[in-house]
């Protein structure tokens, strides 16, 4: 685990960041179908309680040997990224959910996909000062599927001139040139991402009271 601090934490990672997940891990594993291999994607899914396509993408990102189960290692280390790594794993953590072929690169549609996904209260400050006026409306489950065809439409609208902004005429976007949007443009492809997934993981309701 060489992205996180842990000298400094030791005493906090060892006796309460650990166990904490570890016992989380262990009652999703005798829910799941092979307990031995770890957490298969439907116990996956029903816990971690992301909208559309994001689950599929999470899931994926924590299976680090593509065996369709997630086992303790990969767990913890993912859980790690997700609440207590440096700024660079949680940036590399989120190009990695973009990333749908695992290419080191993200193209505009990867963003569109995932961005459609979240539930619009989570993008608004990514989007124009028309659309977050929008908020109360755009509230929606799922990225907003319940909304009218014109609503939809709209919001559409708004993540592409959003896309289009970051992009500024490139076709795709490396891990680097990611990291310095980030950082230097817009925080929002990363924001939106992690907040959503710190809100909707059962487990951060306790850890946060650390």
């Amino acid at each position: 685990m060489k992205d996180f601090d842990l000298e400094q934490n030791e005493h906090f990672i060892k006796f309460v960041f650990i166990p904490y997940f570890k016992d989380i891990y262990n009652d999703l594993a005798d829910k799941s179908d092979k307990k031995a291999k770890g957490i298969n994607k439907i116990v996956f899914t029903e816990y971690a309680n992301l909208p559309g396509i994001l689950s599929e993408r999470f899931f994926k990102i924590l299976d680090e040997n593509g065996d369709n189960y997630i086992d303790q290692k990969e767990f913890i280390h993912a859980m790690f990224k997700v609440y207590y790594s440096k700024l660079e794993s949680k940036i590399k953590l989120v190009f990695d959910m973009y990333d749908f072929d695992n290419d080191g690169l993200i193209q505009k549609e990867d963003i569109r996909i995932v961005l459609s996904h979240v539930p619009i209260s989570h993008v608004n400050t990514a989007l124009s000062k028309e659309a977050a006026t929008k908020e109360g409306k755009f509230t929606q489950e799922g990225g907003g599927l319940n909304l009218s065809f014109d609503d939809r439409a709209e919001m559409q609208k708004q993540i592409l001139l959003f896309i289009e902004k970051i992009f500024e005429g490139r076709e795709s976007l490396n891990i680097k040139q990611f990291t310095e949007i980030i950082e230097k443009v817009s925080s929002e492809m990363l924001l939106t991402i992690m907040t959503l997934v710190q809100e909707r993981l059962p487990c951060s309701e306790n850890f946060f009271r650390f």
